[in-house]
């Protein structure tokens, strides 16, 4: 039963036991006072701490949709025996100064860097999530470029040079598991695109 008044019943008006202490007055206790409430504000978007080095945001992006649509295509998107990839290529020799290029394997080796590397690497471009590699024929040795496109991982341990690119970029080259002829290619046609078809 309710009480209009502390100790009293509405209609009779007599003693009914029913007393209650008043609640003591305070302001009114509002959902959306954060002030009022105890519970600690959420924020939807916790602050991580920056970490050193150059931040590309759009360029890390841009790489990760590349991998993304390159590793739903197939896994190994650059496996495509369409082509015309030849095995003999895994023992050809590595370029020298002064060899011929050799034109089908730098055309093969061209798309395969348009299909596996141009998410992260730009010929001339400048860097995108890794280094620029145009001129890299002349920064690194031909056995250094082909260890490192077909095992970055055991680079990375193993390598003063790809630990400090990977302190510099701070991503990572990803193991696209080519094979020894492929390697070749891209080999081929990076040493091009620094020293020209002679």
């Amino acid at each position: 039963m309710f009480c209009a008044e502390p100790g009293t019943a509405p209609e009779s008006g007599g003693k009914m036991g029913c007393s209650r202490k008043a609640l003591p007055r305070s302001r009114p206790l509002s959902l959306y006072d954060p002030a009022a409430m105890s519970i600690p504000r959420w924020d939807p978007l916790p602050r991580r701490r920056a970490r050193p080095g150059p931040t590309r945001p759009l360029a890390r992006l841009r790489c990760l949709l590349g991998l993304a649509g390159a590793l739903t295509a197939t896994g190994a998107a650059a496996c495509d025996p369409n082509l015309g990839v030849e095995d003999s290529w895994a023992q050809a020799p590595l370029p020298e100064p002064g060899a011929l290029v050799d034109p089908q394997m730098a055309d093969v080796g061209a798309e395969l860097f348009r299909r596996n590397c141009v998410a992260c690497h730009s010929l001339g471009g400048g860097s995108v999530v890794g280094p620029d590699l145009a001129g890299v024929t002349f920064r690194r040795t031909p056995y250094w470029i082909r260890a490192m496109i077909a095992n970055p991982d055991s680079m990375l341990r193993a390598d003063s040079t790809a630990r400090a690119l990977l302190a510099t970029y701070q991503v990572p080259m990803l193991d696209r598991r080519l094979d020894a002829a492929r390697v070749r290619a891209i080999v081929e046609f990076l040493w091009r695109a620094d020293h020209g078809p002679a």
